[in-house]
């Protein structure tokens, strides 16, 4: 058709019966089988035509007009057995191009109206066998898939948000698809292995897991993936009908935050849970964190926990609270995934004073902060005031002890100190670096 080759036939044997020849009536029915070897077939499919071929076989003259419909009726199917042997097929599935170096075919219409046929492809490690069996009122096509080449798969299918999938293999897997009453009904099971590829640009590989599909939902078994390095474990389906979405759990037991956000310079591991939903290019995550302890001098913080949400590349974290020098720390703020920048509102209520500064001041301290930084894990800086009421330093009491102080590049400066007691107010300025 429009001088495209569908197929290079080079050898064709066809046997017949011979009592149809020798009397003169030889037809399509006459045929008893076909065998087609070393071709070469150039197919397209479309999801609204299936296969061209389809449309281009017509033994029956299907588009039957008034003038043809007495002639065409007299016409018999053919009813025998058609083989292909040791064939290539090139094949362009929605604009996607595929070459398989041995294609075997075999299809058994003798049995009308059944029809009984078998497929065997392969091209290198990857190997289909599909049994189809057709009636007027039931059709299975039973097969199974071994050695997958992952990135074929990610081809044909629509994008899935940010996630790219650049290596791996499924390795096997079976299916069954059933048509009854013109709806089809689609059965799947296999696993995974190895993938890897990205999403927002962080490293994803070590892919593994098993899955199950049907026509409502893709569930997910034991998915087992490192995010820049980071195990995390997925459970649960994604919803294809009636609209697809995320339905997925997801647990990270030992997650270093600093692979997504290196300037926050949490060295800990955290523990995460979290629920992932939404639409497949645009999941949204909320789930819960917690770590034993961190370090942001010249705070150490312990039992460390709280909420997050996640939306379009922006990581949310609310509820944050955490236990230090006897006191209780807050936390606000968002980590930015794109293009990896972070802020966050800190506050800290009835700290010990002495524990926090490393000197002789006694008394609550109280402050607030606001923190930022880029990718790079010296950017972090941070500004903000802090207090203590009714306190003293090395025995002489004060009412209060005021001030501002900035943090950038490992040094603390301290400004606009002022030191009200009942003698009189005093005001005062300091620097802390490194070393105290």
């Amino acid at each position: 058709p429009n001088g495209t080759t569908v197929a290079q036939i080079p050898r064709v044997i066809v046997n017949f019966n011979l009592l149809d020849g020798l009397s003169g009536k030889i037809g399509v029915n006459s045929i008893k089988d076909i065998t087609v070897e070393n071709a070469v077939f150039n197919l397209t499919y479309t999801h609204k035509l299936w296969l061209d071929i389809v449309q281009l076989i017509n033994f029956e003259n299907l588009e039957k007009d008034d003038k043809t419909k007495k002639t065409s009726t007299n016409r018999e199917p053919f009813a025998g057995k058609f083989t292909v042997k040791k064939s290539n097929l090139n094949l362009n599935f929605e604009d996607k191009q595929f070459k398989f170096n041995e294609l075997n075919f075999f299809a058994d219409l003798t049995k009308n109206p059944l029809l009984l046929a078998k497929l065997e492809i392969k091209e290198k490690d990857t190997h289909f066998d599909i049994d189809f069996n057709f009636t007027p009122e039931k059709t299975t096509i039973k097969g199974t898939a071994k050695n997958i080449v992952a990135t074929d798969v990610m081809a044909v299918l629509p994008p899935i948000g940010n996630i790219k999938i650049v290596s791996g293999k499924i390795p096997s897997t079976n299916f069954i698809a059933e048509r009854q009453q013109k709806i089809w009904q689609l059965t799947m099971q296999g696993n995974v292995e190895n993938l890897s590829g990205s999403a927002l640009d962080y490293k994803l590989d070590s892919i593994n897991g098993s899955f199950n599909l049907n026509n409502q939902s893709l569930k997910l078994n034991n998915f087992n993936l490192n995010l820049e390095n980071q195990a995390i474990k997925l459970d649960g389906q994604v919803n294809l009908q009636p609209t697809p979405a995320y339905d997925l759990v997801a647990n990270a037991p030992n997650f270093y935050i600093s692979a997504l956000s290196p300037s926050l310079a949490i060295s800990e591991p955290v523990a995460i849970a979290a629920k992932i939903s939404g639409a497949l290019d645009a999941p949204k995550v909320d789930g819960t964190f917690s770590l034993a302890s961190v370090t942001f001098e010249p705070l150490t913080l312990t039992n460390v926990h709280g909420n997050f949400n996640y939306f379009n590349t922006v990581l949310n974290i609310t509820n944050a609270q955490a236990q230090a020098f006897n006191g209780v720390v807050y936390a606000a703020g968002n980590i930015y995934l794109v293009p990896k920048t972070f802020s966050f509102n800190v506050s800290g209520e009835n700290l010990d004073s002495t524990q926090a500064t490393g000197t002789q001041i006694k008394g609550p301290l109280q402050f607030s902060l606001t923190t930022s930084g880029t990718a790079e894990a010296s950017s972090a800086n941070a500004q903000g005031s802090f207090a203590i009421y009714d306190g003293d330093f090395a025995g002489i009491p004060f009412n209060s002890l005021q001030g501002d102080f900035t943090r950038a590049n490992e040094k603390m400066n301290f400004s606009n100190i002022i030191i009200k007691t009942f003698a009189g107010t005093f005001n005062s300025s300091a620097i802390q670096d490194a070393a105290g």
